[in-house]
């Protein structure tokens, strides 16, 4: 590699090592999703019926389950009518708020193979979900940045790299992040990350009415 460039990594690298850190960790936790995630993805347990939230809406633009049931199953059998004339779906929607925007261009930019099952073609399983269980490793890299914020309110810049380092390569972050990103666990993770976040900058500056609206919508 020319010296040129690498003199110039070095420096990038020197001048702001948080951002190195957080992109040097999306850039493993994707090469780890690409390497370990099967092409046909499923999500499964909780979150199969989280991701239905996302998959109605992106798919039929309603919160109406009995197709998405019909279609992509039930295996908890939780989607019983208790009163609303519509099955329930007593998981929690909040991860498929992000999904949702992403899984709106996906359905329309990921090819589905021509005489695929309708469940694929419906978004239940299959390339539309791979694409989708990318956010995962940005959710891991986001969540890591932002706790890196915060603990440098409290500690040096070497403790916070040290710190950003193992949350983002030998914490549960990991896992949830990448095997099961279709649970919530990353993603209330990453929510909790940003409300903190939000609350120390509304606190440093409790004049800002900004800063507190921030930590309404955080």
């Amino acid at each position: 590699m020319d010296s040129g460039v690498v003199a110039r990594v070095r420096a990038a690298v020197a001048a702001r090592p948080a951002l190195a850190l957080v992109v040097c960790l999306l850039c493993v936790h994707v090469t780890r999703y690409l390497l370990v995630m099967p092409a046909d993805a499923h999500a499964n347990g909780d979150g199969h019926y989280i991701y239905l939230y996302a998959r109605s809406l992106a798919y039929d633009g309603d919160l109406d389950f009995r197709n998405d049931y019909r279609i992509c199953g039930d295996p908890f059998g939780l989607g019983r009518d208790h009163g609303t004339g519509r099955p329930a779906n007593l998981f929690y929607i909040g991860p498929a708020t992000i999904w949702t925007p992403f899984l709106v261009a996906l359905r329309h930019l990921v090819p589905v193979p021509e005489g695929a099952p309708p469940s694929v073609a419906a978004g239940c399983h299959g390339r539309v979900l791979y694409a989708l269980g990318l956010l995962g490793p940005v959710a891991i890299a986001l969540t890591v940045a932002l706790g890196m914020r915060i603990a440098r309110r409290f500690a040096s810049p070497k403790a916070t790299l040290v710190a950003g380092g193992f949350a983002g390569l030998s914490s549960m972050l990991t896992i949830f992040g990448v095997h099961w990103w279709p649970y919530a666990h990353v993603w209330g993770a990453l929510a909790l990350t940003l409300a903190v976040l939000a609350f120390l900058r509304a606190v440093e500056s409790p004049e800002s009415r900004r800063r507190w609206f921030a930590v309404g919508a955080a």
